[in-house]
């Protein structure tokens, strides 16, 4: 990333290290949404409720209607779910009640006012509004990176309204999230980045919150070389990942509200009480093999606070993208004995 404020290099390298794939360049004026036009951002399709505070969220409905219903819920913060449903979502359609929802401040959702209209309280409220709005008595929740933390929060908070969760290479601990990838930069720094390895050693052991390093980190490597390292399998997936984010014309989006919310409130950094708690429904965390951006020790100590069932696959981060039809089959399998419409 080039030049930009604080606060764009804040948002590119919170998506990157926790989920999506933000622009290599500071999003404009436009980009970020001030006059970005709503007609344009269902141009694939959705449509937006309006919640009490004025903030319109993007959401689209498909699959059979009495079927059960899943919604999905992209990472970040910051990204949206316009490569899920392109991918992974497409098969589940045929199964489930698929619902996608760009969380507020994101992708095609609304981001203007104040402040407090961002944050994991009012993302959770929303995901409840929605539920009503698609006439859905309970809901199955997909949870990929921090999604997971919003599934996790949302099941702890409305417990009769969920019946089954699933989470996506992801961890209640984002701190502890991205303390896991600068200690893995760091041990490939001197073979796959030589000529930054000194500056990488140096960001990595400086004192600082884990977000802040990581921001350094990604503008010293850049976006797309790190990425390959650390969330992608094959750089043959990250192109195909790169074409369909070009595709959707979302990134760069994101309101850096919807960062600090989040930075301000503790989710990044670290894990506010109680998202560690059991979920108290049937739980899978589905992970990455090759992905690095959570960690193997980190995903199992999450399974087993969250009391989930641990399936792995051959990928990276996006698992849903790189083994869409593994995981397809692995999420059909364990709703189908667990879930009724």
């Amino acid at each position: 990333m080039k030049g930009g404020s604080w606060f764009a290099l804040l948002l590119a390298s919170t998506i990157s290290s926790c989920g999506g794939v933000p622009h290599d360049k500071p999003p404009t004026p436009k980009e970020t949404g001030a006059v970005h036009d709503r007609a344009a951002r269902v141009r694939f399709g959705g449509t937006f409720l309006a919640m009490p505070d004025g903030v319109a969220v993007w959401y689209k409905v498909a699959g059979p209607e009495r079927a059960p219903t899943v919604v999905f819920l992209h990472g970040g913060p910051g990204y949206n779910s316009f490569a899920f449903e392109r991918s992974a979502g497409k098969d589940l359609e045929s199964r489930f009640r698929m619902v996608y929802v760009d969380q507020r401040g994101c992708g095609r959702s609304g981001f203007d006012g104040a402040n407090s209209n961002y944050g994991m309280q009012k993302t959770v409220d929303d995901i409840d509004r929605i539920r009503e709005a698609v006439g859905a008595s309970k809901i199955v929740l997909i949870g990929h990176s921090f999604g997971g933390v919003v599934a996790a929060e949302y099941a702890h908070r409305f417990p009769a309204r969920t019946s089954a969760v699933v989470m996506v290479d992801t961890m209640p601990d984002i701190g502890a999230a991205i303390r896991q990838q600068l200690r893995y930069a760091d041990s490939i720094a001197d073979a796959e980045f030589p000529d930054r390895a000194k500056a990488v050693h140096g960001i990595v052991r400086s004192e600082g919150e884990p977000f802040e390093k990581i921001a350094n980190l990604y503008r010293t490597i850049g976006r797309v070389p790190l990425q390959r390292k650390m969330h992608f399998n094959s750089g043959e997936a990250q192109s195909r990942m790169e074409a369909i984010d070009e595709r959707s014309q979302l990134l760069g989006l994101t309101s850096a509200k919807v960062v600090k919310a989040y930075v301000d409130t503790g989710y990044v950094n670290g894990s506010p009480a109680g998202v560690s708690d059991p979920l108290g429904v049937p739980s899978i965390l589905i992970a990455g093999r090759a992905s690095h951006v959570i960690g193997e020790e980190n995903i199992r100590d999450a399974a087993r606070a969250w009391h989930a069932d641990v399936v792995w696959l051959d990928a990276g981060h996006f698992v849903y993208f790189e083994a869409q039809h593994d995981f397809v089959d692995t999420v059909t399998r364990f709703l189908d004995d667990r879930v009724r419409p």
